[in-house]
């Protein structure tokens, strides 16, 4: 038995790169497409995996770096920063699009999560992290004077997370599907009853409560 599970996890260690390279080829085609997006400036892209970024307390976070084979240093950097996995569907339907239009890509994995060191906490870590991360980020020799946080749901509290002590090298931040203060609506004692919506977008009622807050939030 321990031969067939040794056996089948060699398997998909070897299939992995095909793999990746099959989703990349996806989302550099479709994703395009379903957005309407204009024409890549190449398909030449190159990636460069499992960077070591540091943290403060020594722990270290894995990135990968999308760039243009030819004339990527400098470009502006768009960073994503995921529990998710940096070689799934997310990272495929993200970094080559924007890859082959003119945008480094640096994809985090956040701590605890694929490769990274650490243990995953959700929401408590991402502020120092990201911190620690943006500060490494604006230093390195390839990075240019123009930074861009982006990506949805848990992508996005990530950035709220450091919105406040950005770096000037930080030019927009694109937070979608998110909240700033995303875990107070699950210390609500109705946070998983079908009849509450987490997230704006879906119930008036929510909708309403949403914009109230964002009003106070930005007196």
């Amino acid at each position: 038995m321990a031969d067939l599970d040794e056996c089948a996890a060699a398997a998909r260690e070897a299939a992995a790169p095909l793999l990746a390279a099959k989703q990349a080829r996806w989302g550099s085609r479709l994703v395009p497409r379903l957005l309407r997006l204009r024409p890549p400036l190449t398909r030449d892209v190159v990636v460069q995996r499992d960077i070591r970024v540091p943290m403060p307390d020594g722990t270290v976070l894995l990135a990968d770096r999308w760039a243009p084979r030819k004339g990527g240093d400098a470009l502006p950097t768009a960073l994503i920063r995921t529990p998710y996995g940096r070689r799934g569907p997310m990272a495929a339907m993200s970094a080559p699009p924007l890859a082959e239009r003119g945008f480094q890509v640096v994809v985090q994995s956040t701590r605890g999560t694929f490769g990274s060191g650490g243990d995953f906490d959700p929401f408590r870590h991402e502020r120092e992290d990201g911190l620690a991360t943006l500060d490494w980020l604006v230093k390195q020799p390839w990075c240019g004077d123009s930074i861009v946080l982006t990506g949805g749901s848990y992508l996005g509290y990530v950035q709220w997370a450091v919105a406040d002590e950005l770096p000037p090298q930080v030019k927009a931040m694109i937070p979608v599907v998110t909240e700033s203060a995303l875990t107070l609506d699950f210390l609500r004692e109705d946070a998983f009853s079908p009849r509450h919506d987490p997230l704006p977008g879906l119930d008036p009622a929510t909708d309403r409560r949403h914009l109230r807050r964002t009003r106070v939030t930005h007196r």
